[in-house]
């Protein structure tokens, strides 16, 4: 035993109490009960912080897969507006093409009836001068034949 450790003999049973062991042993008590108590704050402060931080995790997870699909979206869109306005840009220059081939057929065609036309005047000038050249003919003939 200690030299410095308090002892005290009770009166009633005369027994001898150390009390530097009862008051190391409540002060230990105390102190482990007291760690016990902060460590059991802390660790549902912790536990607090984690589901916290969680679920900001899923909602920041959450914000940036709704940004993601919005841009998706917006770049899907604004594709499909470059493809449709290419198909029209393609549309309208293979109509222009198509309107300028339709054009110069018509002309061609027009060209073509008039020289029909044309050679049609002709065929019935010639006609009627080979009819005009046989009737003079025929009539000289018959001028002939009437003075023979």
């Amino acid at each position: 035993m200690d030299s410095n450790e308090i002892k005290v003999t009770c009166p009633e049973c005369n027994s001898t109490i150390e009390v530097d062991r009862i008051l190391h042993q409540q002060i230990e008590d105390k102190i482990k009960s007291d760690y016990e108590n902060k460590s059991a704050k802390e660790l549902k402060k912790l536990k607090e912080e984690q589901e916290k931080l969680n679920k900001d995790k899923d909602e920041l997870q959450k914000t940036i897969q709704d940004q993601v699909a919005e841009k998706l979206e917006s770049e899907k869109q604004t594709l499909r507006e470059k493809i449709k306005s290419d198909i029209e840009s393609q549309q309208a220059e293979q109509l222009k093409l198509l309107n300028e081939s339709l054009e110069e057929k018509s002309a061609q065609l027009k060209d073509f009836n008039k020289t029909k036309a044309e050679i049609e005047i002709i065929k019935r000038e010639k006609d009627e001068l080979e009819d005009k050249v046989k009737a003079e003919a025929q009539h000289k003939l018959n001028e002939q034949l009437a003075i023979e």
